[in-house]
């Protein structure tokens, strides 16, 4: 709640002001409004007592309370220019004399600050609680300064639930002050005393120990008349309290010091509150919360002739109780307003059924109480049912108390079965079976018999489904226009929350917004017809088609030389929500139950090469499928999400996280494609490609060097010596060699010609660009292997023919090296294509491989055996040794 004069207790306000301030910490916004300001210029009013308020010392039974002083490593927690020096909320929990004390001190460290502390706003209901203003001083440079007699006090009726059209009749308290520094602390205490009478003698309220700011000093005090069945109940805190006696009454008091900001993350779930607190109730268990309520939504034994005539008109029309049901709920939904008038005992207290039918307005207790007083006449068994639509399931953790709760609705049975009605929704259509109840999680049903809380739905209760269909027409070309058709159709909660939106505003509102939602994803969308709804409203079920044109979905990169058509699901981005932040301390919420199915659909103007996939992202909290189905000239997209649990715990945020990213990375399908005109008309440089090239000059240049390096190189031959007899000369057997030799660096030349076709800047890019058709990992070290294998066994069979054709004594040996090196390339070359989705190794393939390592091992058994091998390759660099003598061997050809 807010620090600057704000009730710190619920349950004193309506079941609506509880909603709004249940987990509202301090907020710094300063409090200086200008038509404030301008009504105190004009009516200046010196703080004298009058009827709506008075002056006076604090109550005896405060405990008078030191400020704190500023901590340097706090300042960087300070917000709106103020720091707090001390929050002191004290309160006397007795029905019968419920005093709540306030004071804050606070010091204006920036001139923003001094627009906050100047402008103290304190906000009580005149209905039954009175004001009483203690002290405000102004402290500087250690002089205490009074302002209580010079200041102006505003009484002013400040309806803060009035856009939610709820009337609670509450005042605020607004005090301008003057003379206020940079630097000045401003004390101010004041009480109000009160009790709600709808709560007769039960008490029960909350204090907080920690907020959104630092604070230098932190007390609170709960002071409790001796032998009171109020039972108190610190949470997230582990102070202890200091318990003494003061007037018959029990004083629990709690104090901290240098108290840090509470940083909260926006995502985190509504029944998660990690803020340290003090509450207290007089009510012990459910059953007493149940058994206060009972007496205000019991049904009157008789009511008015008109409601009579009413429950009646139902009773004819209707024969099952299922029908008869249901046409109360719509009765009260359709013909009650809502409008809710909150004031005194009202903001608890439902209005007479009678009453709430004439007037034809109530808020939710009224219209909740109307529709119970129909079932009852009509024969229907129905209860209250207290809920939280922001705690839900929370609310079991907190102590039993009417201020658990912000909402009323209805439970009713017919036969075994229990519907959760809610009167205050838009008029519900549907039948029984698809009608959307009511789930908050826990619900209080109001009834003597009532013990614990009970769950509103199964485990097991299906999601609402909702299905987005995207029909794109690009028959003509993905460069021209494209049709988009969207076409949604939800069921249950989803399909009464379409409704509600297309009945609360009008057609062009809602298809602009609707527009500018898929606008994110296509800047250059157009509507091209108005969007149509068709309504089911008996099975609860409403589609509505949307109509667009996307004038230019195509993307042209001059880098990549190509087209990229990127189609988006901007539906299932929505659902798969990057958490706030991964490092945290707070659970994520989860929309749950959710049940997504987006269909993406693309008519192609010709045959693509697609590839059918399907993708899954499993997390505890949800899972995602994608899966990719290719047709003739069609493209089709199913993504599908659902939710699995309503939260995910703090420790698990970072794998969250990730497989968020990892769903959202997949969430979207890209077309590219060449322009052979543009490419054309690019100049000499832009059909380069400058890595290949680059690339290849680099390994070119080093083959060379080692290619040099090896024609240096002076082996003796290989073997004996060859007998004198042997026959020598690149002739027989080792012509067939030397033609092979001879001929091989040409093929090899004309294998880097027919390879570069595939590394042509398009076709490169389209092959090794993630997320293009064609991409595969390997693509890129597949072609990069073989261009530089290519020019090594180029370059290397170029020297082994140098070498043969000079009968050089090296020749043997690296021609036997080469063979080996052109078999394992031929094997790391075609298992690399193996894995590439459009490469198979086929078994002609597996032949082929067989016969090149055959005849290599047949060539090399002759290199090393045949005499005129060795009798032919006997040139050396260096001058030939003394040839050793060898035995007479046999002659070989």
């Amino acid at each position: 709640m807010d620090i600057q004069g704000t009730a710190f207790v619920i349950g004193a306000g309506s079941m609506h002001q509880a909603r709004a301030t249940a987990r509202r910490g301090f907020h710094m916004a300063g409090r200086a409004l200008w038509a404030l300001a301008i009504a105190w210029l004009a009516h200046p009013n010196p703080a004298v007592a009058t009827a709506e308020y008075r002056v006076g010392p604090a109550p005896d039974w405060v405990t008078r309370v030191e400020r704190g002083t500023p901590n340097d490593s706090l300042r960087d927690q300070v917000s709106g220019g103020v720091y707090y020096l001390l929050s002191d909320s004290q309160e006397k929990a007795d029905p019968r004399d419920r005093v709540r004390f306030h004071r804050i001190a606070s010091q204006a460290i920036t001139s923003e600050g001094v627009q906050s502390i100047a402008n103290i706003s304190i906000a009580f209901d005149p209905s039954y609680q009175t004001l009483e203003l203690h002290w405000i001083d102004v402290i500087r440079e250690g002089t205490v300064i009074p302002k209580l007699g010079h200041a102006t006090v505003r009484m002013l009726q400040r309806e803060t639930e009035l856009e939610r059209r709820i009337y609670d009749g509450s005042k605020t308290a607004s005090i301008l002050l003057e003379d206020v520094r940079v630097g000045d602390v401003v004390d101010y205490a004041y009480s109000v005393r009160g009790w709600n009478p709808v709560f007769g003698d039960h008490s029960f309220g909350r204090l907080g120990l920690r907020f959104d700011v630092p604070v230098a000093r932190v007390h609170v005090g709960i002071a409790v008349p001796q032998g009171s069945a109020v039972e108190l109940q610190p949470r997230e805190t582990s102070l202890e309290a200091r318990i003494r006696s003061r007037q018959g009454l029990r004083v629990h008091a709690w104090q901290h010091d240098d108290v840090p900001a509470l940083i909260t993350e926006a995502d985190e779930p509504g029944w998660f509150d990690p803020r340290p607190a003090v509450q207290w109730s007089a009510f012990h268990d459910w059953n007493a919360v149940a058994r206060w309520a009972w007496p205000l939504y019991r049904t009157p034994g008789s009511p008015s002739t008109t409601l009579q005539r009413e429950a009646d008109r139902i009773a004819q029309a209707e024969s099952s109780d299922e029908g008869r049901l249901l046409a109360a709920l719509r009765f009260v939904q359709r013909d009650i307003r809502y409008l809710g008038v909150m004031i005194g005992a009202g903001s608890h207290a439902p209005n007479a059924p009678d009453t709430v039918l004439e007037r034809r307005f109530g808020d939710c207790k009224d219209k909740t109480l109307l529709l119970l007083t129909l079932l009852d006449r009509l024969g229907i068994d129905a209860r209250a049912a207290f809920v939280n639509t922001e705690l839900r399931r929370g609310a079991a953790g907190r102590q039993p108390s009417p201020g658990v709760f912000d909402h009323v609705l209805v439970r009713a049975r017919v036969g075994d079965a229990q519907y959760w009605l809610d009167p205050t929704r838009q008029p519900q259509m549907a039948d029984l079976a698809h009608l959307t109840q009511a789930d908050f999680g826990l619900a209080l049903v109001v009834d003597p018999q009532t013990q614990a809380l009970t769950p509103m739905a199964p485990d097991d209760r299906p999601a609402p489904a909702r299905e987005v269909r995207l029909s794109y027409d690009a028959k003509a070309g993905l460069d021209r226009p494209i049709a988009l058709t969207v076409t949604t159709t939800a069921s249950g909660e989803r399909a009464d929350a379409l409704r509600q939106a297309i009945a609360s505003s009008n057609g062009e509102a809602l298809q602009k917004s609707y527009l500018n939602f898929y606008s994110g994803a296509y800047p250059d969308i157009g509507v091209t017809a108005p969007m149509q709804v068709q309504d089911d409203e008996r099975t609860n079920r409403i589609t509505v088609t949307e109509h667009y044109s996307i004038a230019d979905l195509a993307d042209w990169s001059e880098d990549e030389r190509r087209f990229t058509a990127t189609f988006s699901v901007p539906d299932t981005l929505e659902v798969l929500r990057v958490p706030a932040a991964a490092a945290r301390t707070a659970p994520i919420a989860v929309a749950h139950p959710t049940d997504l199915t987006v269909v993406t659909e693309v008519n192609l103007p010709e045959e693509w090469t697609i590839k059918a996939d399907r993708i899954v992202v499993e997390d505890p909290a949800f899972v995602f499928e994608r899966t990719i189905s290719p047709g003739p000239k069609r493209l089709s997209i199913t993504d599908r999400y659902r939710s699995l649990k309503d939260a995910v715990p703090a420790q698990d945020a970072v794998r969250y996280a990730g497989n968020i990213a990892k769903a959202r990375d997949n969430t979207f399908y890209q077309l590219s494609w060449s322009d052979p005109a543009r490419v054309a008309a690019g100049g000499p440089a832009d059909r380069i490609n400058w890595l290949i090239l680059m690339v290849g000059a680099m390994a070119l240049g080093l083959w060379i060097w080692l290619a040099v390096r090896a024609w240096h190189g002076d082996p003796a031959p290989i073997g004996l010596p060859a007998s004198p007899s042997a026959p020598s000369g690149l002739r027989g057997w080792l012509a067939l060699a030397t033609l092979g030799v001879t001929v091989t660096p040409f093929v090899m030349m004309f294998g880097l010609y027919n390879l570069s076709s595939a590394l042509t800047p398009a076709t490169w890019s389209a092959l090794t660009t993630y997320g293009a058709d064609n991409y595969h990992p390997l693509w890129a070290p597949a072609l990069l292997f073989e261009v530089i294998g290519i020019l090594g066994l180029m370059v290397f069979w170029g020297l082994v023919c140098v070498l043969f054709y000079q009968r050089r004594t090296s020749a043997p040996y690296w021609y036997i090296r080469m063979l080996i090196a052109s078999v394992l390339y031929t094997v790391f070359d075609s298992g690399l294509m193996a894995l590439l989705p459009t490469a198979t190794l086929e078994t002609k393939d597996i032949a082929g491989l067989v016969r090149q390592a055959l005849i290599a091992a047949i060539w090399i058994a002759y290199f090393t055996k045949s005499e005129r091998v060795r009798a032919t390759f006997v040139k050396r660099l260096g001058p030939a040794p003394v040839p050793l003598a060898a035995e007479p061997a046999a002659v070989s050809a």
